[in-house]
């Protein structure tokens, strides 16, 4: 574009410099109208030089203003600012905007009643599963839907899991995140259950299986000891058992795990 305008002015220079000589052999009469033409091109270059500069930027089209400028100049309504918290003795109580159809919800906390065929197997006390006698200090049964793999039951050993008859070799195991039972293959299923039988001791066992083992524990220290379902005693245990472990197992249980939890114990309802 800016070429363009260029070549227009230098165009009407081409043509003043070719009516020249014209001009001098016309007569003094053609002078006055010479003039008024010659007047009339500068007129005229000069308004279309100007107009091209207020619409083109060395050849590129002038860009509009954001969209997150325009809105970081708009005033905050109250009606926009995020919700706002009030205490609750019972329930967490969000308001929301004015648009919303209704003015609160009231969202309850989540239930910590396991499924009713889940119990607690104790230190004293050894059942079976799939041929293999072990199980104590365990929870078992069968999980409620959906909380098998990342619920509340997903430390549970589900009676009705498949179980190999031959173990994989306990130091393969799985490499996901989220551990449960259900997650383990069969034959990763009768590896654990042969390890639980054992002593629990063994340093090749993966850190998968360690470090889905605390998670029995946890569920019974946070959610039957808060409730008044564990003694004193088994609290102990527990407490025992998490120390044990994590001097056999520190490569695969995180130390701030272990010690929070250990910790948790500390503020057991006695």
């Amino acid at each position: 574009m800016g070429r363009k305008a260029k070549k227009s002015g230098s165009g009407t220079g081409m043509l003043v410099l070719g009516l020249l000589p014209a001009i001098v052999v016309a007569p003094k009469s053609a002078w006055t109208v010479f003039l008024l033409f010659l007047l009339t091109c500068a007129l005229v270059a000069a308004f279309s030089q100007n107009k091209e500069k207020g619409t083109v930027s060395d050849g590129k089209p002038l860009r509009s203003a954001e969209p997150s400028d325009i809105k970081s100049n708009l005033p905050m309504s109250p009606n926009n600012i995020g919700s706002h918290v009030q205490p609750d003795d019972e329930f967490l109580t969000v308001t929301l905007s004015s648009d919303s159809t209704a003015s609160s919800y009231r969202v309850a906390r989540p239930s910590l009643e396991t499924a009713p065929n889940v119990r607690w197997v104790g230190a004293d006390e050894t059942i079976e599963m799939g041929g293999v006698k072990t199980c104590r200090q365990r929870l078992v049964g069968v999980p409620g839907r959906g909380e098998a793999h990342r619920g509340l039951d997903a430390c549970v050993l589900n009676l009705k899991a498949n179980i190999a008859r031959s173990a994989s070799d306990g130091s393969n195991g799985l490499k996901d995140y989220w551990l449960s039972y259900n997650g383990f293959s069969a034959e990763q299923r009768r590896a654990y259950l042969q390890w639980l039988a054992s002593d629990r001791s063994d340093p090749r066992l993966h850190r998968s299986f360690a470090a889905f083992y605390p998670y029995g524990l946890e569920r019974r220290v946070l959610v039957d000891g808060m409730q008044g379902k564990v003694t004193n005693d088994e609290l102990k245990d527990v407490a025992n058992e998490l120390k044990r472990l994590n001097a056999i197992y520190p490569d695969a249980l995180r130390t701030g795990y272990i010690d929070g939890l250990l910790g948790s114990l500390q503020w057991q309802p006695q």
